[in-house]
């Protein structure tokens, strides 16, 4: 019984490992696709079986291999995997719908809105507009919108900057300065300077984003560096300290 049970520990241990490498190989991969080709991959219905498959390889692992409920270390490591892969599922178009159907928590995964100065909209579409996606639960309003270039090359432009104020239930809640890598963060969404209009310089283009699982992600990775510190780094100095007494 013994030996039965250590060969389905070996064999999960091993499925979850290949399954990882994949993970990485695809991931490599996708960075040559481009982002709108590799969000398609990622949502695709193969890989989606294969994302649930990997979460619950995980997850048995961490019950059943007796190895990981001895050793903090591994034990982190193994949790941060899941948290992290938990948490990019919860962000995913299906993870939102999945939300959706079991939570009744309706959130928009992201889309695009293209503002001029004074106007305000809730609106989201897809990044070539020809599709409304959704209404957010506030509503954006530009109050300006510029564009910031380099000091030693007037020609060169710096940043783009949106002055954004967010109403909600009829008040304004909160103004904010949103530059490009410096998003706004409202109610479970980040708001981020996509892009402009590059004509004539009329109108500003934000890239709406849900947060679903982010923190989840955040503690896996969190975890992950905690649990690595610990089992190739403390853990061996504190046995080299125990041997030199």
């Amino acid at each position: 019984m013994a030996d039965k049970t250590k060969k389905i520990n070996r064999y999960i241990l091993w499925t979850t490992l290949v399954s990882i490498g994949l993970l990485a190989v695809l991931s490599i991969s996708a960075a040559f696709l481009g982002a709108d080709k590799a969000k398609l991959f990622f949502n695709s219905i193969p890989l989606a079986i294969f994302w649930y498959t990997l979460a619950i390889l995980l997850l048995i692992a961490l019950i059943i291999l007796t190895f990981t409920r001895c050793k903090l270390s591994l034990l982190a490591i193994h949790t941060s995997l899941f948290l992290i892969l938990a948490g990019s599922i919860l962000n995913s178009q299906t993870g939102h719908q999945l939300t959706e159907q079991l939570l009744g928590i309706k959130k928009i995964p992201s889309g695009y809105m293209a503002l001029s100065p004074n106007q305000s909209q809730k609106q989201l579409f897809l990044k070539d507009f020809t599709q409304q996606l959704g209404l957010l639960p506030f509503t954006i309003k530009l109050n300006n919108f510029r564009l910031q270039y380099h000091q030693a090359d007037k020609n060169s432009i710096q940043n783009y900057i949106s002055e954004v104020m967010v109403i909600q239930n009829g008040k304004e809640t909160t103004n904010k300065i949103i530059k490009v890598n410096q998003p706004l963060h409202y109610a479970g969404y980040h708001i981020y300077q996509h892009s402009y209009d590059s004509q004539a310089e009329k109108f500003t283009v934000l890239l709406v984003t849900s947060d679903s699982g982010l923190y989840v992600v955040y503690a896996g990775y969190w975890l992950l560096a905690l649990g690595i510190f610990w089992r190739f780094w403390f853990r061996p100095l504190m046995k080299n300290k125990a041997q030199i007494k």
